[in-house]
């Protein structure tokens, strides 16, 4: 059987959902895909390592809830638990409503830690918050990080309410 392993090099995001689907497909007449570890790229079947994906979308759900969601303009696999990013973009959910939005030039995913480290300006905007600083290291299980400095905030007040 031919491997389709060469051609995954350089691929746009686009064809990786089909390819997929293949992989799926390959699964049910029994072709067996390549197994990922505890801590592995989630995609690390269909992506081998060295590749590169533009314009790529990685969700991340705990049952039907989104955890996270980080778009990047590229993507790169460099082993079989780490990606680098760039132009990224992450959507950060908490329990209710409130979504936190991190922006930068780039940065990696370590997918064993499950930590997100932003390289260079790095912006986050919140319902309660605003800040801006040189990177940020966040903890996509725990929910917590921490922003490098120098880091400039602006805290967002709640409005008074009114007793009648």
């Amino acid at each position: 059987m031919m491997s389709i392993v060469p051609i995954l090099h350089r691929l746009p995001a686009q064809l990786l959902l089909p390819l997929m689907a293949v992989g799926a497909l390959g699964c049910a007449l029994g072709v067996e895909p390549g197994k990922t570890g505890e801590g592995d790229f989630p995609a690390l079947q269909f992506l081998p390592v060295g590749s590169e994906v533009y314009g790529i979308s990685l969700p991340r759900y705990k049952g039907a809830k989104p955890i996270y969601l980080i778009k990047a303009s590229k993507l790169k696999v460099v082993s079989r638990k780490s990606v680098v990013i760039e132009k990224l973009a992450a959507s950060l959910y908490g329990d209710g409503t409130d979504v936190t939005s991190i922006k930068s030039e780039g940065g990696k995913m370590d997918f064993s830690s499950n930590r997100l480290q932003t390289l260079g300006l790095t912006s986050i905007g919140d319902p309660r918050f605003r800040a801006q600083g040189d990177g940020v290291i966040y903890d996509t299980e725990r929910k917590r990080g921490l922003m490098l400095g120098p880091v400039r905030c602006i805290i967002q007040a709640k409005p008074k309410e009114k007793t009648p």
